[in-house]
């Protein structure tokens, strides 16, 4: 009668540093078939609510070799998914999206850029409420929205607040950056 006995002396693990919008950051260790960026997040708690989606690889070995993917794209996501295994040392960075600020000025009750979780969408008139509303003791009439192109431009709006709060014109959607300014005019 034969007895076989079997002792596993080591697992070969993959020691990974993941940095930035993910639950618990730090160090972590991947089987040999875990190796790639999908399971480096995962086993680091996955992404947090402020993540953006942008990964960046940085391989210890290839300093120069630093790749940035966009997880939610799955072309992009298929090309994380296929290079070549994490080795030991490689750090990823997951990053944050940036804060839905709107800046909201003015003759308004309360002036103060307004923060909203990424994605979140605001108006015209939601971002006048969150303002506390404008100043009633000279009932200001207009307001301006400007917003900053891509190109480096401003665009300026010009908003009629009481056919806004009417509902005569559209409430307009707020985008990240936006500026709300309700003018002091000679009306007022």
């Amino acid at each position: 009668e034969a007895v076989a006995h079997v002792e596993l002396a080591s697992v070969d693990t993959t020691n990974v540093l993941v940095v930035g919008a993910v639950t618990a950051p730090g160090l972590v260790q991947l089987r040999r078939t875990e190796r790639n960026m999908l399971f480096a997040i995962v086993a680091a708690g996955g992404v947090s609510v402020e993540a953006s989606g942008q990964a960046t690889l940085r391989r210890i070995r290839r300093p120069a070799d630093v790749a940035t993917y966009d997880l939610t794209d799955p072309t992009q996501l298929n090309e994380a998914l296929v290079l070549d295994p994490l080795e030991s040392g490689d750090i990823i960075s997951v990053y944050a999206a940036q804060p839905n600020t709107v800046f909201v000025g003015g003759l308004v009750n309360r002036a103060a850029p307004q923060l909203y979780p990424p994605g979140t969408t605001i108006t015209a008139l939601q971002a006048l409420a969150a303002a506390n509303g404008v100043r009633t003791d000279i009932y200001p009439k207009e307001g301006t929205l400007v917003r900053r192109l891509p190109d480096g431009t401003d665009v300026h709006v010009k908003l009629d607040l009481n056919r806004l709060a009417r509902g005569d014109d559209p409430n307009i959607v707020l985008a990240a950056g936006d500026i709300l300014w309700v003018p002091d005019t000679w009306q007022t």
